[in-house]
């Protein structure tokens, strides 16, 4: 019998100018851009993207953002946690959103909005 392998990844992101770099990093961590590199690249360009658009006022003291990534049978699902209010990605933002995820959508639950896309690695 073959078993689906998930393998999960939490980050905590701190506010600031150098979250979206940070994205970065994460996204170079978690994806082989040698063997998938449109999936590498998409998942950069999102990432940071919704993360820019959850920083809020770099000058207020919120918590960190938390990016959960959660892999399994080629497919990636990246989502941006944090306690800000709900508000679905505008402008370019959601252009890039609809025009490059495979699906993407924003949730509230127990005081937490979830911003998240899915890439299935493409060859």
């Amino acid at each position: 019998m073959l078993r689906k392998t998930r393998i999960r990844s939490i980050y905590r992101v701190p506010r600031g100018v150098a979250a979206p770099e940070t994205a970065r990093h994460i996204t170079e961590r978690e994806l082989d851009e040698t063997r998938f590199p449109e999936t590498a690249e998409s998942a950069r360009l999102l990432l940071s993207e919704i993360m820019s658009e959850r920083l809020g006022d770099p000058e207020t003291p919120e918590p960190p953002l938390t990016v959960d990534v959660r892999r399994s049978a080629g497919r990636h699902r990246w989502s941006v946690i944090d306690r800000g209010r709900p508000q679905v990605p505008a402008g370019m933002r959601s252009t890039a959103l609809d025009q490059i995820a495979d699906a993407w959508g924003v949730s509230r639950r127990a005081g937490l909005t979830r911003t998240w896309f899915e890439l299935r690695s493409r060859r």
